[in-house]
């Protein structure tokens, strides 16, 4: 039998006030969660079954009487637990209908967690029951240490996570694993985040995949190695939800976000609030979600939210900002997330100076709460005056540039885009730049601003040059067959001006990247192409040699 160790005893103090929210059923596409009824503020508990876009209400009743802090579903189905304030565990086996729970357990932290194995259900990581809670098997708990932020089982079994605040460090939480069932635990991976922050952890439906949601900077990580490695997959700052919950779901990526708005005054319900309940629902890792709203009470939900183009450039960069933001009356403005509003106006421009990434908030209606005040992390780069910036897409694009890097090398003019995004890049003379082996091997050598290159692009991305401004009127030497070539000008302009000086008998043809064709047809030359643009390429068929340069100026016409 094991020896419930000193370390387990003080564990009972150290933990921390936490609430679960919102939990996976036994089925997939089923969830449980708390929140506002039409008659209470908050802590009914809801019942859906189609991903949350609908729900039932099933109990409104026990919240007044016990103090509701936080629900999990058993893997029987229609299992419920919920734990009160004063630490008691009850179970429904009735979808948490009102008047179906029984009490089965005193002396239960508030965080709990099942939906592995039916009839087991876990008090914190301290302890766990295999009778639905009739009784607990305590565990050894070696290596833990601090204030426990939050706890979740993996779907597999004797693993689990946990991530503490250590005393005395504010700026670190402490994420653990543990391979044999929190008898010891080990340090996965340590946080950059406040020792305030709220943070929520739930397991994926495959082993080993864990989500974390910070609630503070509205952050989503996924980790697909037991919590040692994590990514990023979404920030959800404008607007800035009030994330209530998160819980991993039944289905490979599947993340549930319970989003709740509680909100005042109004004379449009029975307790003159707004509230509204919202259900996000990805199955990319919450990357993307499918918004459901299952319960609205009152007048919509206000919330700051805004646009802005363009969002880079050099400088000096005029941008326009959009308010899109619901029931807001005034907006203070900081471009710089300096503390100084810079406008108070609805949709304001604004101009940015310097070279640098920035950070814009809106806030609105003088309110300090987290739906009233949204911003984008560096959201706007303004470059120095001597940089280009390309959009690139994803497949096969002719791609040139209108600046001389001061240095050429392949390798360092590609250097922050030399990632998975890229497939590879090939000149005129087929030589490459690609990756082979783990290894960036370049061809190509330098990069030549008179030649046009084809990019193969695995993943959308930006290309960023930096370097002097190339006369637009620079020659461009074209051999006979097949070439690559750039385009100079730093505007737009009609294709036929652009080439007006080879359109003769030496010019087949030039194609651009949708595969758009300038082309004699008869006697007349037929542009198919539009208008070039600053950043693209082109593909050019000589039947004899040519110089092409390039008109002097936009405004240049063929006469």
């Amino acid at each position: 039998m094991k020896k419930f160790s000193l370390l387990t005893v003080m564990l009972l103090f150290a933990i921390v006030s936490f609430s679960q929210k919102i939990t996976r059923g036994s089925e997939i596409g089923e969830i449980y969660y708390m929140g506002p009824s039409a008659t209470v503020l908050s802590e009914a508990i809801y019942h859906s079954s189609d991903f949350g876009e609908t729900a039932v209400c099933r109990d409104s009743i026990s919240q007044s009487t016990h103090d509701i802090i936080s629900i999990t579903a058993d893997k029987e189905n229609g299992g419920l637990y919920y734990v009160t304030l004063g630490e008691a565990l009850y179970y429904s086996a009735n979808y948490g209908q009102q008047g179906s729970w029984a009490f089965k357990h005193s002396n239960i932290n508030k965080s709990i967690n099942s939906g592995r194995n039916i009839g087991e259900v876990y008090k914190s990581f301290i302890s766990h029951s295999d009778n639905f809670g009739g009784n607990f098997v305590s565990h050894l708990c070696n290596g833990y240490f601090g204030t426990l932020k939050d706890v979740d089982i993996d779907v597999a079994e004797n693993i689990g996570y946990c991530i503490s605040k250590k005393y005395n460090v504010n700026d670190t939480l402490y994420f653990f694993n543990t391979y044999n069932n929190f008898d010891d635990l080990q340090v996965a991976k340590k946080f950059n985040f406040n020792g305030t922050d709220f943070i929520d952890v739930s397991r994926e439906s495959n082993e080993g995949n864990v989500f974390l949601c910070n609630q503070n900077t509205n952050q989503i990580f996924f980790s697909s190695n037991y919590g040692i490695d994590w990514e990023l997959k979404n920030t959800l700052t404008c607007p800035r939800l009030p994330i209530n919950s998160i819980t991993g779901g039944r289905q490979d990526g599947e993340l549930y976000m319970l989003v709740i708005y509680i909100q005042c005054p109004t004379k449009n319900s029975e307790d003159d609030h707004n509230k509204h309940i919202y259900i996000y629902h990805s199955l990319d890792y919450g990357e993307t979600f499918t918004v459901y709203h299952p319960f609205s009470c009152g007048e919509p939900a206000n919330y700051a939210n805004f646009e802005a183009s363009p969002l880079s450039g050099n400088a000096p960069l005029t941008v326009q900002f959009d308010d899109l933001s619901v029931g807001a009356e005034s907006w203070e403005w900081d471009f710089q997330n300096d503390g100084i509003i810079d406008s108070y106006e609805q949709n304001p421009v604004y101009t940015y100076e310097e070279e640098g990434n920035y950070t814009p908030q809106l806030a609105i209606n003088n309110i300090s709460s987290t739906e009233y005040i949204a911003y984008r992390a560096d959201y706007i780069t303004v470059l120095s005056g001597n940089s280009q910036e390309i959009e690139l897409n994803s497949g096969y694009q002719f791609i040139s540039s209108n600046r001389s890097p001061e240095n050429p090398d392949m390798l360092v003019v590609l250097s922050e885009m030399l990632n998975d995004n890229l497939g590879f890049v090939r000149n005129s003379q087929g030589q490459m730049l690609q990756n082979i082996g783990g290894n960036w091997v370049n061809n190509i050598g330098d990069w030549i601003s008179t030649e046009g290159y084809l990019f193969k692009m695995n993943e959308a991305d930006v290309l960023s040059i930096a370097g002097t401004v190339i006369n637009p009127q620079t020659p461009i030497e074209l051999n006979t067959g097949y070439q690559f070539i750039s385009y100079l000008q730093t505007e737009s302009m009609d294709a036929l001006i652009a080439f007006a000086s080879i359109l003769n008998d030496d010019l087949d043809f030039i194609r651009n990247s949708n595969g758009e064709t300038i082309r004699k047809i008869g006697s007349v030359w037929v542009n198919g192409i539009g208008d070039c643009s600053p950043g693209e390429g082109f593909l050019i068929k000589m039947n004899g040699e040519g110089v092409l340069v390039y008109p002097g100026s936009v405004d240049a016409d063929l006469h």
